[in-house]
C-alpha cells in the first residue's frame, strides 16, 4: 500500500473486514520456489502459492475495497507468495538460481489461510521488520480449498 498515515488504519481494518465477511479459512498448495526481481539477482526468495478460485476471489475483494479507499491498485499480475528470505543487493547468485530452476515445480507441503493482516513492513541496513497492524478472521463456512 505505500506509506500510510497511523490515522487511517482503523479505517483501513474496518475495509478489510467488510471486504472478507463470508470468506472462509481454507488450505493452500506451496509449490515451487522462486524469488524476486529474478532468481540470478535475487532480493527475495519466496515459495510459491497455487491459485484456486477462493484465493482468487478473496484477492479480488480486498484490492476493490482498497481501490474504494483510494489505493492504487497494483499493475502487475496476482502472485501470492510467502517470502521466506531477503538478501542484500548487488550480488549476483548463481548457486541459488540453480538450486531454485531445480526445484520450481516442487510441491512444497499444504497452509491454512486463516485470516488477512495488516503489517507495517519497515527496512533498515540489518533486514525488515514486519509488524501486525491489524489481523481480520475468515469466518465464513469452513471446507473450500483455495488450491
Amino acid at each position: 500500500l505505500g506509506e500510510v498515515e497511523r490515522s487511517r488504519i482503523p479505517a483501513l481494518a474496518a475495509t478489510l473486514e467488510r471486504a472478507v465477511a463470508g470468506c472462509a479459512p481454507c488450505d493452500v498448495e506451496l509449490v515451487g520456489l522462486g524469488a524476486f526481481p529474478k532468481p540470478a539477482i535475487a532480493r527475495v526468495v519466496w515459495v510459491g502459492v497455487r491459485v484456486g478460485e477462493p484465493l482468487r476471489v478473496l484477492a479480488a475483494q480486498v484490492q476493490a475495497a482498497l481501490a474504494d479507499l483510494g489505493f492504487e491498485l497494483d499493475p502487475r499480475p496476482f502472485h501470492p507468495h510467502v517470502t521466506i528470505g531477503r538478501l542484500r543487493a548487488g550480488g549476483r547468485h548463481s548457486a541459488l538460481a540453480k538450486a531454485l530452476a531445480e526445484a520450481d515445480a516442487e510441491w512444497i507441503g499444504a497452509m491454512r489461510v486463516s485470516g488477512v493482516t495488516l503489517f507495517e513492513s519497515t527496512l533498515s541496513p540489518t533486514g525488515a521488520t514486519y509488524t501486525a497492524l491489524a489481523r481480520v478472521p475468515l469466518c465464513g463456512e469452513v471446507g473450500a480449498s483455495l488450491a
